[in-house]
């Protein structure tokens, strides 16, 4: 299956793109996107995002599927499935 993958924000400066496809197996969940997203991009984000211990984002990220928030990450995807990546900023 295929998803689409769009870093919104910070997620954009820190990752240098605004989007990416991602090419997963058939049965796959959101934690599997996300751990394939790290293996590429886990080195750019600072710890208050991203924990490479776990090879997660903290609890600071927001995931938004196919306009959705969600937090599970044993979710199954579903083929054209669209992800969105941000940190929210508060400011004044």
């Amino acid at each position: 299956m295929r998803i689409s993958v769009n870093f919104l924000g910070t997620m954009e400066r820190l990752t240098g793109q605004p989007s990416l496809e991602l090419a997963l197996p058939d049965t796959s969940t959101l934690e599997e996107a996300i751990r394939q997203i790290g293996k590429t991009f886990g080195g750019k984000f600072p710890p208050e995002i991203w924990d490479a211990k776990l090879g997660a984002f903290t609890h600071r990220v927001k995931l938004f599927m196919d306009s959705v928030e969600i937090d599970d990450l044993a979710q199954r995807l579903q083929d054209g499935s669209e992800l969105l990546i941000l940190v929210p900023v508060a400011g004044g």
